[in-house]
């Protein structure tokens, strides 16, 4: 998601509207970042980002990670089961001004946040990884999981400065209903989650674009090879 109204434009294309500055992210769940970390940097030397917003790195250490033309930053978590761990912000070298580089990890393993200055001025990056739920029933239990993780997002989101471009990405395993800035690219027949007011709410509030719906309706953004098919919550 971005935020609107803000001094520079964020997206997925490579294109510049209106003379404003472009930056390309890529939003990844990697399910264990060790067994494709080397692939995963080829590929982006061939189809180059400026911004690369991991989740389930399976990292399980707060660290800094430097390679190629890269720099990351991992936020990670010792609790719960590993594929339950991590997030990671990877930053263009060329792109930005190392030496700006501040980050805070807000919720260990689920929600950290870089702010760096850019060619294309000062970026907000937030990345995030939300309790996974099975169907849409949810429990007491992973409702306040959920929960604790959407209240640390609100609270982030709300002191960001209004100058900076934000970019938000990460698998929120939520759908939402179209209507408002959500656009009509949706998964069709899919039930909202019992939690997605959370979500439509801080939409709203803090005026986000959610890029990933403006496409034709019932397109999908992830597809698996046992025909499996949805839409990235990024």
């Amino acid at each position: 998601m971005r935020a609107r109204q803000r001094q520079h434009t964020v997206s997925h294309g490579t294109r510049r509207t209106d003379n404003r500055q472009v930056v390309r992210a890529l939003s990844w769940n990697a399910s264990s970042l060790s067994t494709v970390q080397d692939e995963l940097f080829t590929w982006l030397e061939e189809h180059p980002h400026d911004v690369v917003c991991l989740q389930e790195t399976w990292w399980r250490q707060d660290m800094e990670l430097r390679t190629r033309s890269w720099i990351g930053v991992n936020c990670g978590t010792t609790s719960g089961q590993r594929a339950n761990a991590g997030v990671m912000i990877l930053l263009r070298l060329a792109f930005i001004d190392e030496s700006s580089i501040r980050y805070q990890h807000v919720v260990p393993g689920r929600l950290l946040h870089v702010r760096v200055d850019t060619t294309a001025g000062q970026l907000d990056v937030i990345c995030l990884y939300q309790h996974t739920q099975a169907g849409y029933a949810m429990d007491e239990t992973l409702r306040t999981s959920r929960g604790e993780v959407w209240w640390a997002l609100r609270k982030l989101l709300g002191r960001l400065p209004g100058g900076s471009t934000l970019l938000l990405a990460g698998d929120f395993n939520t759908t939402i209903p179209p209507g408002g800035t959500v656009g009509q690219g949706m998964v069709p027949g899919a039930r909202p989650s019992a939690d997605a007011s959370e979500v439509t709410d801080m939409i709203q509030d803090f005026r986000l674009d959610p890029l990933n719906t403006q496409g034709r309706r019932g397109s999908y953004t992830y597809c698996k090879q046992n025909d499996a098919a949805g839409q990235s919550d990024t």
